[in-house]
């Protein structure tokens, strides 16, 4: 279902959606909660394998019951209940999706985050790990993933070498002039930063 963690933690206090547990109203249809009278116990666990949290729901086309415990830190557990309305809405080709009402805001969302109560992202003022980063990070990320894309060597100005089997020549001419785009940027932010600091040097 997904990990349990804290999340991550910006200056501002925000936490991050990666690390935490969270409901998605997709895999609760998959798992075949989101019919009545169906119910089952969900568990969580920590990146060695051991169980750290569970849940259990109370299936329903309409609405589901949650019934868990909680606690902040190394606080006491509490036990908490909570219903959370079901919204379908018809695929266009076929089937149907399902969504979560959040309990506080009523925003219909796909994932529900844990806290004190199960909320959408943006109530538990959640963001993702991506927003935080400084330009230059996103731009290497971003410049990894498409070396990754042609089957290129992952390093600043490392060769990208021939079109991979199967891949149009358009789109791979397309891939790499963009890698090279973002990596010349990257350089040019390391050569301000390095400007900036022998200026600061210079001036003590």
């Amino acid at each position: 279902m997904g990990g349990l963690g804290s999340g991550g933690q910006n200056n501002k206090g925000r936490g991050r959606v990666e690390g935490r547990q969270y409901l998605d109203a997709s895999r609760l249809k998959k798992f075949g909660l989101l019919v009545d009278g169906k119910t089952s116990e969900l568990t969580w666990r920590d990146q060695n394998g051991v169980r750290c949290s569970k849940i259990r729901v109370h299936g329903g086309r309409s609405q589901i019951r949650l019934d868990y415990k909680w606690r902040r830190g190394d606080g006491p557990w509490t036990q908490h209940e909570e219903s959370i309305a079901i919204d379908w809405n018809t695929r266009h080709l076929g089937g149907e999706q399902p969504y979560f009402f959040c309990p506080r805001c009523r925003m219909r969302v796909k994932r529900l985050y844990e806290g004190t109560r199960y909320l959408c992202r943006p109530c538990h003022s959640l963001v993702h790990a991506s927003t935080q980063e400084q330009r230059g990070n996103r731009a290497w990320r971003r410049a990894c993933k498409l070396r990754r894309r042609v089957g290129a060597q992952i390093g600043l100005d490392a060769p990208v070498g021939q079109k991979p089997k199967g891949m149009h020549g358009k789109t791979f001419d397309l891939i790499v002039d963009e890698i090279f785009a973002i990596e010349d940027e990257i350089n040019d932010e390391f050569d301000r930063a390095m400007a900036t600091w022998r200026s600061r040097a210079a001036r003590r």
